[in-house]
Parts: C-alpha cells; sequence; structure tokens
C-alpha cells in the first residue's frame, strides 16, 4: 500500500540514531536490492531486543510490513511478519502511547493480517477504520492514514466499503503528499471503477512522469507498472 511520512519520535537515544536513518533509506530504496530486507529485518531484530526504544519498534513493525509484501514468499511467512509488526507496534505504543507512527503501523500490519484471515475480518474490520480514522483526527497531516482508508473504503465490501469515501480519502491524501504515487495509483482505480475513464488516466500519466516519488521503492516496483498495465486496460479516448 503505501508511502509514507515517518516522524521519530523524540525519545530516540543515540545508539538509535545511526540505524534508523539506514531503516529508513531502506523503506524507500529496497528496490535496489530487496534481499537487504533480509538483513535489515535481523538487524533490528536485535537492536530491539538489546535496547527496545519505541522508535526501533515502529522501524521493526514498519520493515516487518514491507518485508511481509516484498519478501514473503508463502502465506505462513507473510502472515508471521505482519503479526510481528503488530506485536512490536504495540510494544512501541506501551513506551509512547501518543505515537501516531505506532498507531499507524499497528493498523498497517493488522489489515495485511486480515485481509488473509477473512472469518477475522468480518468482527474487526469496523474497528480497524476507526483506529485509522483517529489518527487523522489527532494529525490531520499523517499522509499515511489517507492512504490506507482510500484504501480501506475502496477494498472493502458493503457495507464498510464506498467509492466516493475512497476517493475522498485518497484526494485528501494527495492534496498533502502529491508524490505519494501509491495513492495516486488508487484514485485512479477508484475513478476507473467510478466510470471516470479520463479523470484515471490523468492520474496514471501523473505517476510514470513523477520524477521525484515519494517512496522510490514502491514507484519502481509496484506503482508504476500497475499504472502502465492500467493504461493499457484504459479504452482509446474517443
Amino acid at each position: 500500500m503505501l508511502g509514507l511520512l515517518v516522524v521519530w519520535p523524540a525519545s530516540a537515544s543515540a545508539a538509535d540514531a545511526g540505524l534508523l536513518p539506514r531503516m529508513e533509506r531502506l523503506s524507500t530504496h529496497y528496490h535496489e536490492d530487496p534481499a537487504r530486507l533480509d538483513a535489515g529485518r535481523a538487524e533490528l531484530e536485535a537492536a530491539v531486543a538489546a535496547q527496545p526504544s519505541a522508535a526501533l519498534l515502529v522501524m521493526l513493525a514498519q520493515i516487518s510490513y514491507v518485508w511481509g509484501d516484498v519478501r514473503g514468499s508463502t502465506s505462513d511467512a507473510q502472515l508471521q511478519a505482519y503479526e510481528r509488526g503488530r506485536q512490536v507496534a504495540d510494544l512501541a505504543l506501551e513506551r509512547d502511547p501518543r505515537s501516531a507512527d505506532a498507531r499507524f503501523w499497528r493498523a498497517a500490519n493488522l489489515g495485511r493480517w486480515l485481509e488473509r484471515n477473512r472469518l477475522q475480518a468480518a468482527t474487526r474490520i469496523g474497528s480497524l477504520r476507526d483506529e485509522v480514522q483517529a489518527i487523522v483526527r489527532d494529525h490531520p497531516d499523517y499522509v499515511g492514514a489517507y492512504s490506507f482508508l482510500g484504501n480501506y473504503y475502496y477494498r472493502a465490501p458493503w457495507p464498510w466499503g464506498s467509492l466516493d469515501e475512497a476517493t475522498r480519502m485518497f484526494r485528501q491524501g494527495l492534496a498533502r503528499d502529491p508524490r505519494a504515487t501509491g495513492m495516486r495509483v488508487g484514485l485512479a482505480r477508484t475513478l476507473i471503477d467510478k466510470s471516470m475513464p479520463n479523470e484515471a488516466r490523468a492520474e496514471l500519466q501523473r505517476v510514470l512522469d513523477e520524477t521525484a516519488p515519494t517512496n522510490l521503492a514502491e514507484w519502481t516496483l509496484r506503482d508504476a507498472p500497475s499504472a502502465r498495465k492500467l493504461l493499457e486496460s484504459l479504452p482509446s479516448k474517443p
């Protein structure tokens, strides 16, 4: 899902200072060598075992999510990564209950886990939406929350899903970060489903024309290929 602005909590210690910037860069440049996610995840696990600061726990939650998406080769491996991401986000919240990042990565990992556990999703999908809406209320410029909610409303079945709400969330997020190409692809998909192909085409072309995406790895491996494929599927302009 998803290119995000991560704000490190002020409590990050000097011991975290070297590791956190390297992992932050990895989260947006793993396309250069996706296998580096394996080493990064292991390094974070070791660091958390030695000194479980809120900042390190949040970073591990994020990398666990990315690892599940990119490196998880089986459903079980993905589920374990997302569950680990949720667990360490919970630990981060124990240390810093106000952390928007910890709240977000808890929800993101839980959302992925629920996608693969449909029986549980039926009873928890509403509360998951409420958690992310609370992030927006408390932190109205937290870009990732709008991406999450846009995808939520786009993908969720009735009565939770809504193409109009998905469009609104994607547009609000893009107003805050116009270079968030994952959200722009999400908006284009929504516009296609709303029978607005010309508007969708414009959004997809903007994805392909983007020269400085918020998350270069996501743009390279996911967003640009998706935009090309969707453009090819659209009918020619009359």
